[in-house]
């Protein structure tokens, strides 16, 4: 599969889709780049997204979508399987700001 690539345009138009922090400094992309799998070689996402909301979450893949951006969706980045690893750089989505439960189903013990 040939991926697009961000560029200066892309990330100004992402950025301008959201009301959230869309991150592309070298220490973020760095931090963003491995989890705690010690072997496993980083690879640096081109930018990290922190949404908060299910729209934003399907904003994000819209605009990979339409611009064939690879996505990496991401916790807290304690993993040892590499999940939280980018392997085509692409967007990180970071869940680490919905850090709240919305909503609770306790007769099918589901949040």
């Amino acid at each position: 599969m040939n991926y697009g690539r961000l560029n200066a345009d892309l990330i100004e138009e992402l950025q301008s889709l959201l009301n959230i922090p869309v991150k592309y400094d070298e220490e973020s992309l760095d931090r963003y780049s491995r989890d705690e799998t010690a072997e496993l070689k980083a690879v640096r996402p081109e930018v990290v997204t922190f949404p908060v909301s299910t729209e934003e979450v399907s904003e994000i893949m819209r605009f990979a979508n339409r611009h064939l951006i690879p996505v990496t969706p991401r916790g807290a980045g304690t993993g040892l399987s590499g999940g939280a690893v980018p392997s085509y750089r692409g967007i990180v989505m970071s869940f680490e700001k919905m850090n709240r439960i919305l909503e609770f189903d306790e007769a099918n013990m589901m949040t």
